[in-house]
C-alpha cells in the first residue's frame, strides 16, 4: 500500500497591530520617537514601551460626544 506524502503547512503568522511609542528610544530594534506609530505583533509589542493605537474610526466616534 501507497501512503500519501505529508504536506507540511507554513505556520501561521500572527497578525501585526498599530502601537504607539511612549518615549523615544529603541523599541524592537528599531530606533523611534515618542508619538511614532509602528506595526508589532502582540508578542513583541509585550515587553516593549508602546500602547496599542486607537483606529481612527474609534477616535472620531470618541469626539462625537
Amino acid at each position: 500500500m501507497a501512503t500519501k506524502p505529508k504536506t507540511k503547512t507554513a505556520p501561521a503568522t500572527p497578525a501585526k497591530q498599530s502601537y504607539t511609542v511612549l518615549a523615544d528610544g529603541r523599541v524592537a530594534g528599531q530606533r523611534v520617537k515618542k508619538g511614532d506609530t509602528i506595526e508589532l505583533t502582540p508578542a513583541q509589542a509585550k515587553y516593549e514601551n508602546v500602547a496599542l493605537a486607537e483606529t481612527r474610526a474609534a477616535s472620531k466616534e470618541k469626539g462625537k460626544s
